[in-house]
């Protein structure tokens, strides 16, 4: 992840919501990485068990990391940002500074063109 922007991406399978942004993100993922920005996704699941997450990820071609499920980080990585629901886009440096907590409304306003704001 070094010298890249890095999209923590808290989501979950149940989510109707979360279903419905990760098409978007996956689309801008997909094309940032065809345009060469450094750039990656970390998925931070909210699932309730490790298939529905990995389920999750294959049926939507999700091709980023993801933390395992049920690590402590992922707990430690909610309370950080203060995340009150999902899903949600934190983008971060490779030094860990917040570049934008809204990177959700930004990808489903500008799409992969978001990534020059952060």
């Amino acid at each position: 992840l070094a010298g890249k922007k890095i999209g923590i991406y808290f989501s979950a399978s149940w989510c109707p919501p979360c279903r419905a942004f990760t098409p978007l993100l996956v689309a801008a993922y997909n094309q940032l990485q065809t345009e060469g920005k450094p750039f990656e996704v970390v998925l931070v699941t909210s699932d309730r068990d490790k298939p529905s997450m990995e389920a999750y990820m294959e049926d939507h071609h999700m091709p980023w990391l993801a933390i395992p499920f049920g690590d402590k980080p992922i707990e430690a990585l909610k309370k950080k940002f203060a995340v009150a629901g999902i899903p949600m886009l934190v983008v971060v440096d490779a030094a860990g500074t917040t570049l934008s907590t809204a990177a959700r409304g930004e990808i489903m306003q500008n799409g992969a063109k978001a990534y020059d704001a952060w």
